[in-house]
């Protein structure tokens, strides 16, 4: 029975041996223990006691010192010189304006032609109501334009009624640069007012009419369409 307990110590020591070496080994390491206990004291601070305020002093502030207001010497109306007032100048005399267009031309001598030596007469296209035109001044040299006005104003011309006879009717009118009709109006009536009214009808609906040819320095062209029932 003791032989049994002292190999089962010496066992036991041996395997505790072996375990420490291990244990060694592996570097496990016990936990440290702190030796040293850091005590701190609490120590109570006398009572302070807070200052007074100061008394807060009053900061007079200076007044603004307001200057009297001066004598303000009047201008005696008596010792002003008299104001010179100036009359009113003319008003300026407005540029000549041209003669209204619906003028006819008065200048130079009626020629065998019928018109004057400042106008062209030109015959209508043939075929059509139109018998002719004049042009109310010789520097028109643009024969295409009359052309132009001739086939536009005869598709607007209609009339329906049968007149017994030749009779003819002078419709005078302007055309400014665009080509717009002014001015319109019957110079000489056929004496069948239903006419009239037709070729007056015809040369107002055919507006605007081409334009004026961009080197025509003036600013209208007076025309006189004539019309005929044959």
């Amino acid at each position: 029975m003791f032989g049994r307990d002292l190999i089962l110590s010496v066992v036991f020591h041996a395997v505790l041996l072996a375990a420490t070496l291990v244990a060694g080994t592996l570097g496990i390491q016990r936990p440290q223990q702190f030796a040293d206990v850091i005590h701190v004291g609490v120590v109570s601070l006398p009572e302070i006691t807070p200052a007074a305020p100061e008394p807060i002093t009053e900061v007079k502030v200076p007044q603004a010192v307001q200057a009297e207001p001066e004598d303000i010497a009047l201008d005696d109306p008596s010792t002003k010189p008299a104001e010179v007032i100036e009359e009113p100048k003319g008003k300026p005399e407005d540029k000549p304006k041209p003669p209204p267009p619906t003028q006819p031309a008065q200048t130079g001598e009626t020629n065998q032609a019928g018109t004057n030596d400042d106008q062209i007469k030109l015959e209508g296209p043939t075929g059509t109501s139109i018998s002719g035109m004049t042009i109310g001044s010789s520097k028109f040299n643009y024969p295409h334009w009359p052309s132009l006005a001739f086939s536009k104003i005869n598709r607007f011309f209609y009339f329906s009624v049968n007149i017994d006879g030749k009779v003819y009717c002078d419709i005078r009118f302007d055309v400014i640069k665009s080509g717009k009709v002014i001015g319109s109006e019957i110079v000489n009536s056929s004496g069948i007012p239903s006419f009239d009214q037709a070729c007056l009808n015809s040369v107002e609906r055919a507006s605007p009419l081409p334009p004026l040819p961009r080197d025509w320095l003036d600013e209208y062209i007076q025309i006189t369409m004539t019309f005929t029932n044959y």
